[in-house]
């Protein structure tokens, strides 16, 4: 099932999936299109607070699924921007596969690398599940930079990850 809202309303879906499971979590996006780049900021911001399971998957996070999956996770974790006609800073989280085909949710920039992700973790590393977390964009207009808004909402999942997570 999808879920959407804010940081605060999914808290508790948050701990229900991912508290107690071994987490690695994938960051995506692109720095230099604006609120694309909430994805590696997230994931950049985990390892900054020392939590060592993340990778900034940049502009092609198939590239990095090897590092991941090597650690024989519970759960990765991509977090990626998305475009899905909400309000900006509004938060999408499911089981990738379920992300994959709703129509209604566009991961900005990556949504055929899922496919092939999906399909890659599953040979590799059978028993890790894959989620997605998106966050809402303003705006990805070429040389901007993240809008306030969500920067913010990044630091709110940065926190509620780091109070989450368990380490592979």
């Amino acid at each position: 099932m999808v879920e959407v809202g804010t940081v605060e309303s999914l808290i508790s879906v948050f701990k229900e999936v991912l508290e107690g499971k071994r987490t690695f979590v994938l960051g995506v996006g692109n720095e230099l299109r604006g609120d694309d780049f909430i994805g590696s900021y997230i994931a950049r911001k985990l390892l900054e607070q020392g939590f060592k399971n993340a990778v900034d998957g940049d502009l092609s996070p198939e590239s990095f699924i090897d590092i991941a999956v090597k650690e024989l996770p519970d759960i990765l974790l991509i977090i990626d921007a998305v475009e899905a006609g909400l309000k900006p800073g509004t938060i999408v989280f499911g089981k990738l596969d379920e992300i994959i085909e709703s129509e209604i949710i566009v991961p900005t920039t990556h949504k055929p690398s899922y496919s092939m992700i999906k399909v890659y973790v599953k040979y590799r590393s059978p028993r890790t599940q894959c989620y997605f977390l998106g966050i809402q964009v303003k705006d990805v207009s070429f040389g901007v930079k993240m809008s306030s808004v969500i920067e913010n909402v990044g630091n709110k999942i940065v926190n509620a990850l780091l109070n989450t997570l368990t380490e592979v």
